[in-house]
């Protein structure tokens, strides 16, 4: 995903992941969303958890493969 426009990114469902973390982080606070993404090296998409915060001007985000569909 390096070089690529977080905010543009979406998932193979449509869901515009990128545009929402980016929109709805808030320094102090921790938000939440799940959306499909490959594996490192892969092509398949899988069910993903992110949680994510802003601090100062960044957004920063920690995720997981989950054994969930959505």
């Amino acid at each position: 995903m390096i070089g690529r426009d977080f905010a543009e990114l979406k998932d193979k469902t449509g869901k515009e992941f990128g545009r929402y973390v980016l929109a709805n982080a808030s320094e102090g606070e921790f938000g939440f969303t799940g959306y499909y993404l490959p594996k490192p090296g892969g092509s398949e998409e899988f069910y993903k958890e992110d949680y994510f915060t802003k601090i100062g001007d960044l957004t920063c985000g920690a995720g997981y493969y989950s054994t969930k569909t959505e």
